[in-house]
């Protein structure tokens, strides 16, 4: 069996098929990219991971990221500014920066860089 060879989390976005100008969706569970980041690295940055992605893509590229919300109870309307994700860590902490925007759907909303 070959062995598996570590690519710090910074480095992954240089290891996926991504060009300059594409629009990216990362809708995806970074647990265990975190877990081991930390292991093997001894630390994991969220944001140099989301910035990776960007440097990748450059400016003229897009990063869309998953922000839905599902636990607005009946009555309680959607603020566009305070109605955090439940999708993740990833988009909480897009949520937080000033460089990403959310749509305005109040069940499925994204943030775009």
């Amino acid at each position: 069996m070959e062995e598996k060879s570590y690519i710090p989390y910074r480095s992954i976005a240089d290891h996926i098929d991504i060009g300059l100008s594409d629009i990216l969706i990362i809708a995806s569970d970074i647990t265990k990219i975190a877990f081991q980041a930390k292991r093997m690295e001894g630390e994991f940055d969220i944001n140099v991971f989301i910035d990776s992605f960007m440097q990748r893509i450059t400016m003229s590229g897009t990063l869309i990221l998953p922000a839905y919300n599902f636990h607005l109870k009946s009555g309680q309307e959607f603020d566009l500014k305070r109605t955090l994700p439940t999708t993740g860590a990833l988009p909480l902490a897009a949520f937080k920066r000033t460089d990403f925007c959310r749509t305005w759907h109040p069940l499925h909303s994204f943030l775009a860089w």
